[in-house]
Order: structure tokens, then C-alpha cells, then sequence
């Protein structure tokens, strides 16, 4: 949003951001924000018995950057009158300092850095290949789903070619994937970057997948046939998916492809046939419809291009260029900047023959070039990827001078990057305490936009082993939710032991050992903890002792496993006894102080937090009796305490549990509650959100008439609101409600909408819709599939509820098909789920299924 791609004017790049800033502090809200001076007074008086919440956020930086409806005529006020946030001045620092951070956040997840497609510009003019770019779009316009591969040396203009047949081919859908060493050359990458484009187009069921999935493909062969639903579901627009620089897949002997080339090779081979896809490499790698290898430019067109740049060439000077360069694009471009430096080709070909022509090329227009442009390509030389172009806005004029010398191309996105064989030769050319000084520029680039991978890559090369630790570990479930795996993979594992400090060397481990996680390496990931000796009361080390249990686990020792959690929930123990201490040295504090109803205060709200937490966990893992102990507690603290807000927020828990224990009439009791507080001071979010959880309590009631009423009214809020949770979470309530009620195609419409919103959590209430949609259609393979996938997500969010039912329903059809053992398996799955939860009405109803 702060690029000139964004907008062209600065102020109105910054009005633009202004408003992105205003928005995400909206969502700190999570409801109307106050649109008065009046309003954004009781805001103010409910936000301060809620300091660091969200809402408190925004009161401060209402007060300190917003100034809207609250103006105090000096800093200090906001501390020191009673009418704001009274309180110290450290006080309120901290609190600022929390706010931008939250703030931060919530633009993060408005402005969620895209997974980025690199898509070289077209030439100004395509000199030479006339006749190739026609075959090229014969190919193409022919219909079908043509493969065509298009080979040739290393900067002979083969992706020039193509870039220029995309954009006689604009209105189609362009996928453009650069195979790049270490950073994506491999099937995860790959599958993400097809994965968003797909979703821009409609087509949701691979991205789905990897979101449910947490970022890591498991099922290969179902993210396969993912991507050809996908691509049928997007034939009609014609997508092109081109895929360059194939030449890093290929190996001279098959034995030495690599297991993740093989992977993504196979991958595009199955491509064929279900999309037109362009094959870019030095050599054909794949089999395909069509094949045009470039040769390279003749001495006319050599003519041609000097033309093009308003020089003349003699003839001699022609034939000694062909001759130099094979007609090589990337050569003649280099010779024609030198010419346009002024110093013709004849000069440049006394220089010693045995340097490679690129190089010596590059040696005799260095010089030539203003120091501004010289930097400008060391500094990009550092960069895999594009770079932001804003970032050299105040050397705009020697950067459209590299664009013009085509040293330098736009991507038209904001981006700008240097031909990988620049890039190569001019790194290798870098000082080494200006490359690590480059690297480090680059890595404050990349932070700045969220590129927690990136930035790492660059603080490693910089010899910042350590920052790249700290940058990357807070964010890897982010960047890991990206596709990023791999390269973070590549990237830690080059990373030495013996230049970091203990903390560092620690959480380096635990890093590997998650990736090792991550791709099912559980041996691998063991070895790497068992490197190291853990603290036993720290973070890292529980966290440590945990992943040991999950391994464990997985390698088949499950006794090991309970011993190793059992260890990881002491530490545990101790530590929340430290902050149970801390808790009450802070009582101590206030009591010295004689701030007795401060004290007091204090230590209930750390029981409130507390009794609250243990209830939330006890409901997640299926203890509705420990649960209700816990809320009732919390409840008691909060009437206590006179805190209205947090008397709405038990009573909103407390009616989500009766509803899962089928006590509809309590839970209406209680959802009545917290609906006439949050009326009362117009909080319209928790309101509707209430709402809905009445929509699930009258699904429960099979009251399905009520749902739909309730639920629909509940939609078009969240829908305008973008509350994606709430929309998919009501959207799934209303959906069983129309299959309950006959409407087959509403409930599928409701159902697709619940898929469309992103929330994984959700995903397995959606298809058990649809599951039972098609088993009331008989169709009972479908249907199998639906409540298969069901099982799988359920059992992945460990939903258990949800889980039995779709136990429950692979049992009816296993039974109608007269596969008895699975029939008896699936339902024995459903009672011990339903026992769990202890829903007795249910288990006698799976009872009676299997007689």
C-alpha cells in the first residue's frame, strides 16, 4: 500500500495508508467503533476495566495517534487526568507500546504479504523470434489443453518470448512459476503458488486443503486431484501455467534426481492435459504437444536491435558480435549498454578472450556506469526474489536508466530484479564485507513487509545467524502457513552450532527439530533434541520435552511418550506457580502502598483469568463437568467484581457449553443473558454472535425453522462486518437447518459459503453437510468421501464432537453396503467418542444404529 504500484502521488499513497490504518484499528475493536464524542466517552469508561485488551488498544491510540473524538492538549493528560487513562507515565508507555503492536498485527492480517509470483516484464519489442511467437499462440488459441516447451542457451530470450505471448493472451488467467534453487524447487512451494492462484480464480479446494492441513500436503496423490478439480473448475477462463527455468530439475543421470525434484516433476507431468502449460528450460525436460528451441538472434536482427536503441553499427561490427555472442539476447544487451556508455562493440572485443564473455562484458560497462547505478545493481544483485521498487524511489532517474538498459526489469507489480546471470556474476564480484552489509539492507527491507523467511535468508548471509533465529522463530507457524517450509528448511540447516549463543543454539534445534515435524521426519526430529540439554523450567525446554512426546508417539513408543508429556506438564506446573508468585508479590506491592481495593482486585481477576482458561481447555479436550465447575467460578469472581463485560462473557461461555451437552433450555437461558448486556451498551458483534450460538442451541432443539430465521438475520452483519469465523460458523448452523428441512440446494449453497470463508476449524461441519446431502441422494460413494473427510479434519482440530457423527454416518453406510466389520468398527469409533463427551442421548442412538 506505501508503493507507487498502490498510487501514484506520495500523498495519496499516504491517505491510502492512513486508511488501512484506520481499518485495522477498527478490527482491534471488533465491532461498531464509536462514531461520537459521547460514544467514544463510554468506550473509554468500559475500556479501562479491560486494560490490554483489544478495545483498551484502541482507546490508546485513540488518545495518542487518532485523536477523533478524544484531544488531549498534552501528552502527559492521557496519564495524569482522571477523564482519560489515569495512571503513571511508564504505565502508559507500556500500554502504547502494546497497542502498536496489536495494531501491527491486525494490518498483517488485512495486508497478508502474498505468496509471490515472479513475472518478467515483455520486451519493448520482440526482435527475432516474430515467426516463434505466432507458433506460439497458435498453440495456444488452438483449444484444448496444449503442453508446449520452449528451450534454448541461457539468456537466448525465451522467457522474453513468452512474457510477450502472455500479453497477447491477456485475458486468460497467467500462473507464472520460476523454478529457483533453495527457495522453491520443490512440490510444497509449488503447490502453494497454484494453490492462491487457483483461489483467485474460484477454485477452493486446494487451498482449502493446505489451510486445514497447516501449511504441509500430506496426501500428495489428494493434493493432485485437489489441483484437477480445480483446474475444471476454471477451465472455462483458460488459464496458462508457465513454468521457467526447468533446467534446475534436470539431472544428467535419473539416479541423481533429488527426491523433492522428482516430486515436482512428476507434479507438472500430471499436469498435462488438464491445462495449457508453457515448459521453459535450456533442454526439454518434459514431453509436450509442441517444441521451439531458440537459436538466438541472426546479424539482421542484431541490426535491429541496435536500431531499436537509435545507435548504428557497421557490418564488420555485426559479424564480430555474432560471432562473440551465438546471437545470445542477454550478451547483445550487454554490449549494446556499453555502446550506449560510449564505447562501441570494436573497442570492447580487444579485451583478453579467455575471460567469459559475460564477465568481460560487464568489466568494461562497470566503469561507464554513474555510481548510483552501480550501487543500485550491487544492491539488488543480494536479492532472490524482487525487490520493492520504492525503496529506490529517490534514485529514480539511474534506475529507469537500468530499466532502459535492460539491466534492470520491472515486473509490473511493484518489483524490479536483475537476470539471474547478472545477478550471479555481479555478487560474485562483491567485497565480502559489502555483500554482508547488502544482505543486511535487504533483511530490513524484507521485515518491513512481513517476509520473516526472506529476511532471515538475508541475515544469514549477512553473518547474523542469531537474528535470523530471533526474526524467524516468533513468526515460522506464519511462514510455515505460506509455504515456506522448505526454504526454511535449506536455510537453518546451513546455519553453524558453534557462532551462536545457548538460547540461540536452543531454539535453533527446536526450529529444525518443528521442520523435521513438519515433513513427517519424526526420527530426525528426535535426533535433533536430543542434542542438547534442556533447561527444565523454560519455555524452550517444555516446548522441547512436548515435540520429544510427539515423536515418541509417532515412532511407535507410547509409553515413552506419556512419561515425556507427563514431564513437560510439570515444568509446566512450576512455572505457572512462578506467576502465581509473581501475582502475589504485585498484592504485596499494592498493599504496602495501602491500595487495598487495587490488590484485592488484582488477585480476583488473576482467578477470573485463570478458572476461565482451565474452563475453555477443559470444554476443547471434551470435560463438560470440569468445564462447568470452571465457568461457575469465573462466574462468581466476575458478580464479585461487579464486571458486567465479564459476566456476559461466562454466561456466552457457559450457554455454548449446555448447548454441546444438549441442555437447551439452560443454554437459551444464558445466551439471553449475555444478548441483553451486549444490547444494552451496543456491542453488535457479541450480540450477533450470541445469535448465532442461538442458531446452533435451535439446531440441537431440531427447532430448524428457528435456526434458519435466526442465522440468516445473524449473516449479512458478519458479512459486512468481514468476520470470516462468524460467517462460516453461522453459515454451517443454517446449512444443517436446510437439509433438516428438505431445501437440498440452500443447504449447499450455505455449505459452500462456510468453505469459502478459510476457517479450518469449520471445514469438517460444512462437508458433513454435504455428506448428508448426498447420502439423502443416494449417492452413497460421494457421500463415503464427504464423512471420510469429515473423520480426518475433526480428528486433526481434535473435534471430537463433530467427529462422532461423522463416524457415526461412514457406519449407516458401511452397513447399507453390507460391510458389516467396518459398519461395526465406525459406530464402536462414534459410542467411545460420544461416551468422551458424555452425550447419552446420542450414544443410545448409535446403539440402536448398530442392532
Amino acid at each position: 500500500v506505501a508503493s507507487p504500484v498502490a498510487a501514484e502521488s506520495a500523498a495519496a499513497r499516504g491517505q491510502l495508508l492512513q486508511e488501512q490504518l484506520c481499518q485495522a484499528a477498527a478490527a482491534l475493536w471488533e465491532g461498531d467503533v464509536p462514531q461520537s464524542h459521547q460514544e467514544m466517552q463510554q468506550a473509554l469508561a468500559a475500556a479501562r476495566q479491560q486494560p490490554g485488551s483489544r478495545r483498551y488498544a484502541y482507546v490508546v491510540l485513540e488518545l495518542r495517534c487518532f485523536r477523533r473524538f478524544l484531544q488531549p492538549r498534552k501528552l502527559a493528560d492521557i496519564w495524569e487526568r482522571a477523564e482519560f487513562l489515569p495512571g503513571s507515565r511508564a504505565e502508559h508507555y507500556r500500554d502504547y507500546d502494546l497497542a502498536v503492536e496489536q495494531l501491527g498485527q491486525a494490518l498483517l492480517v488485512r495486508q497478508q504479504p502474498a505468496l509471490y509470483q515472479e513475472r518478467p516484464e515483455p520486451p519493448p519489442t520482440l526482435i527475432g523470434y516474430g515467426a516463434h511467437l505466432q507458433e506460439v499462440l497458435h498453440h495456444l488459441e488452438s483449444g484444448g489443453a496444449p503442453a508446449l516447451a520452449i528451450t534454448g542457451a541461457s539468456g537466448v530470450g525465451k522467457s522474453a518470448l513468452a512474457a510477450t505471448a502472455a500479453v497477447h493472451l491477456a485475458t486468460r488467467p497467467l500462473f507464472w512459476f520460476n523454478v529457483q534453487p533453495e527457495l522453491n524447487d520443490n512440490l510444497t512451494s509449488l503447490l502453494f503458488a497454484l494453490g492462491q492462484f487457483l483461489h483467485s480464480l474460484g477454485a477452493l479446494q486446494l487451498w482449502q486443503h493446505l489451510l486445514a492441513n497447516r501449511g504441509q500436503p500430506d496426501d500428495l496423490h489428494l493434493a493432485l486431484g485437489l489441483v484437477r478439480a480445480d483446474l475444471k473448475t476454471v477451465a472455462p477462463a483458460q488459464p496458462l501455467l508457465v513454468f521457467d527455468e526447468l533446467e534446475y530439475l534436470h539431472s544428467a543421470a535419473v539416479e541423481n534426481v533429488s527426491v523433492q525434484h522428482a516430486q515436482l516433476r512428476n507434479f507438472i507431468e500430471q499436469l498435462r492435459t488438464r491445462a495449457a502449460l508453457l515448459l521453459i528450460g535450456q533442454r526439454p525436460l518434459f514431453a509436450a504437444d509442441a517444441h521451439i528451441e531458440l537459436s538466438g538472434l541472426a546479424a539482421p536482427q542484431i541490426h535491429m536491435l541496435w536500431q531499436e536503441a537509435g545507435l548504428a553499427i557497421g557490418e564488420p561490427e555485426l559479424a564480430e558480435l555474432y560471432t562473440r555472442t551465438g546471437g545470445n539476447l542477454r550478451l547483445l544487451l550487454l554490449y549494446r549498454s556499453l555502446h550506449l556508455k560510449g564505447e562501441p562493440p570494436q573497442d570492447a572485443f580487444s579485451s583478453e578472450r579467455h575471460i567469459s564473455a559475460l564477465m568481460m562484458v560487464l568489466h568494461r560497462l562497470w566503469p561507464r556506469l554513474h555510481a548510483s547505478e552501480r550501487r543500485i545493481l550491487q544492491q539488488l544483485c543480494v536479492y532472490r526474489t524482487s525487490a520493492p521498487e520504492y525503496l529506490w524511489q529517490s534514485e529514480a532517474e539511474a534506475l529507469n536508466t537500468l530499466v532502459a538498459m535492460r539491466l534492470v526489469q520491472r515486473n509490473g507489480r511493484g518489483g524490479i530484479h536483475l537476470a539471474a546471470a547478472w545477478r550471479e556474476v555481479i555478487y560474485a564480484e562483491l567485497a565480502p564485507e559489502l555483500r554482508a552489509q547488502l544482505h543486511l539492507e535487504a533483511a530490513t527491507a524484507q521485515l518491513m513487509h512481513g517476509n520473516y523467511t526472506g529476511a532471515a535468508y538475508h541475515l544469514v548471509q549477512g553473518g547474523d545467524d542469531g537474528g535470523a533465529i530471533q526474526a524467524w522463530y516468533p513468526h515460522r507457524m506464519q511462514e510455515l502457513q505460506r509455504g515456506q517450509a522448505a526454504a526454511a528448511q535449506y536455510l537453518f540447516h546451513s546455519i553453524s552450532n558453534q557462532r551462536l549463543r545457548k538460547r540461540e543454539r536452543d531454539i535453533l534445534r527446536l526450529i529444525r527439530a518443528e521442520l523435521h515435524q513438519f515433513h513427517g521426519d519424526s526420527q530426525r526430529g528426535l535426533a535433533e533434541l536430543e542434542q542438547s540439554a534442556w533447561p527444565a523450567q523454560s519455555e524452550a525446554g517444555i516446548k522441547a520435552k512436548a515435540l520429544e512426546a510427539e515423536f515418541l508417539d509417532a515412532l511407535g513408543f507410547p509409553y515413552r511418550a506419556v512419561e515425556t508429556y507427563q514431564d513437560a506438564l510439570a515444568a509446566s506446573l512450576r512455572l505457572l506457580n512462578q506467576m502465581s508468585s509473581i501475582h502475589l508479590r504485585s498484592g504485596l506491592l499494592h498493599l504496602r502502598r495501602t491500595e487495598h481495593v487495587q490488590a484485592r482486585r488484582a488477585a480476583t481477576l488473576a482467578q477470573y483469568d485463570a478458572h476461565c482458561l482451565t474452563g475453555v481447555v477443559h470444554q476443547e479436550e471434551g470435560r463438560f463437568a470440569e468445564a462447568h465447575a470452571a465457568y461457575q467460578h469465573a462466574l462468581t469472581l466476575a458478580e464479585m467484581l461487579e464486571d458486567e463485560a465479564r459476566m456476559a462473557r461466562l454466561h456466552r461461555y457457559l450457554s455454548i457449553l449446555y448447548g454441546k451437552q444438549q441442555q437447551f433450555g439452560d443454554a437459551m437461558h444464558h445466551a439471553d443473558r449475555a444478548i441483553d448486556f451486549y444490547e444494552r451498551v451496543g456491542d453488535q458483534l457479541n450480540s450477533h454472535i450470541m445469535r448465532n450460538n442461538l442458531s446452533a442451541h435451535y439446531l440441537y432443539a431440531q427447532q430448524f425453522a428457528d435456526v434458519v430465521a435466526v442465522g440468516e438475520e445473524a449473516l449479512p452483519f458478519f458479512r459486512t462486518t468481514a468476520q470470516p469465523y462468524w460467517v462460516a460458523s453461522t453459515a454451517s448452523n443454517v446449512a444443517e437447518a436446510y437439509y433438516e428441512l428438505g431445501d437440498w440446494e440452500s443447504a449447499i449453497r450455505c455449505a459452500q459459503e462456510v468453505l469459502s470463508q478459510e476457517e479450518p476449524k469449520l471445514f469438517p461441519y460444512a462437508l458433513h453437510t454435504l455428506g448428508l446431502v448426498a447420502l439423502a441422494r443416494e449417492e452413497l460413494d460421494q457421500a463415503s468421501a464427504y464423512f471420510q473427510e469429515v473423520v480426518a479434519s475433526a480428528h486433526k482440530s481434535e473435534d471430537y464432537f463433530i467427529e462422532g457423527y461423522g463416524w457415526r454416518n461412514l457406519g449407516k453406510i458401511y452397513k447399507q453396503q453390507g460391510e458389516v466389520d467396518l459398519a461395526n468398527g465406525a459406530f464402536g469409533q462414534s459410542l467411545q467418542l460420544f461416551r468422551r463427551l458424555g452425550i447419552a442421548g446420542e450414544v443410545a442412538l448409535t446403539e440402536r444404529e448398530m442392532q
